[in-house]
């Protein structure tokens, strides 16, 4: 998927889903899905998947 660019002045919002979170020897995995979008555009400018690893 191609992102849309952003113009200048812009409105944009972000959302952030968490996708997953699961236990792993060290600690645990999360999964967040992150989508920015402009207001009025057809498509997200952005569209992520953060991983993170939470060490005990």
């Amino acid at each position: 998927m191609a992102a849309a660019p952003v113009p200048v002045d812009a409105k944009v919002r972000g959302v952030i889903r968490l996708e997953s979170l699961s236990r792993t020897p060290h600690g645990a995995q999360v999964v967040f899905g992150v989508t920015i979008e402009r207001e009025g555009a057809d498509k997200p400018s952005c569209v992520a998947e953060v991983i993170s690893l939470l060490i005990e």
